[in-house]
């Protein structure tokens, strides 16, 4: 099945770069992308595929079933943009005000395009079915969750016994390089805000005010050394224990705002009671 592939992507590329520049050129973000839905539905069109899309978000579903018998796998691409300005100059710079490809999703909508037609054509050569899954709202919107309630697992009749994604690392890894690691490959991404509320008070009388600074300084710099003194090291780069925060001051100036970056499910657990 796999005699040919890389000749026949190579020949469908032009198509898919295209498809990309296009998708990027007009971002949308969150959960409502038609325009980027109408692409990927006019880049599937002709295909062999059983095609859904979603009820309460733009999401696109579509099922290829192998003409042999054999499990079903799920093949995942992210669609949604991030309210970034850009200024990359490209000739399909974003034409859309605050909003950017700037994670790579144009590619990753794409690459999964690219994907359906490569498989599509080896359909008879297929064992079992392939669903893929083009996603809106992965940028903090819970557009899976969504799209699983909707049922995209179990849009072939039976569940998937695997599950498989790609992301773009082109600031990481040269041109034409694929990598993979046992276990947790990517970070997860929480929110914390913390809002630390001062009283005014005269400069004559300190003692009658409260100044939010002394509580909010050490807040903001020495979350992220306790919470990683609290973490198992293991000295590897991508260390499944850590846990990396960065932070941004909100515009009311009152709240700081930390995204919390964690690899394994048990380091998102939020502490209680002493660990706080």
């Amino acid at each position: 099945m796999a005699a040919g592939i890389l000749e026949d992507a190579a020949a469908i590329s032009g198509e898919i770069a295209g498809l990309r520049h296009s998708i990027h050129a007009e971002p949308e973000i969150g959960l409502d992308l038609p325009k980027t839905q109408h692409k990927v539905l006019a880049a599937l069109e002709g295909l062999p595929l059983e095609i859904t899309c979603g009820q309460s978000l733009s999401s696109v579903t579509a099922v290829l079933r192998g003409a042999r018998p054999g499990q079903t796998v799920l093949l995942r691409g992210d669609m949604d943009a991030l309210p970034v300005t850009e200024r990359t100059g490209v000739s399909y710079s974003s034409q859309v005000a605050d909003a950017m490809h700037a994670c790579g999703h144009d590619l990753h909508t794409a690459m999964l395009a690219g994907a359906a037609r490569l498989l599509s054509a080896r359909r008879a050569d297929l064992a079992g079915n392939v669903i893929f899954m083009f996603q809106p709202g992965e940028e903090g919107s819970a557009g899976a969750r969504i799209m699983i309630s909707e049922g995209v697992l179990d849009a072939a009749g039976e569940r998937p016994s695997a599950a498989y994604a790609l992301h773009v690392a082109s600031s990481v890894l040269p041109l034409g390089v694929v990598a993979s690691r046992a276990g947790t490959a990517m970070a997860a991404a929480d929110t914390l805000h913390v809002t630390v509320r001062g009283r005014g008070g005269h400069g004559a009388q300190p003692h009658l005010a409260s100044d939010p600074i002394p509580v909010a300084h050490p807040a903001r710099h020495g979350a992220r050394p306790r919470r990683a003194r609290r973490a198992a090291a293991s000295g590897q780069r991508s260390d499944p224990g850590g846990v990396r925060a960065s932070h941004r001051a909100a515009d009311d100036g009152d709240q700081a705002v930390r995204c919390l970056r964690s690899r394994g499910a048990h380091r998102r657990h939020v502490p209680r009671g002493d660990d706080r």
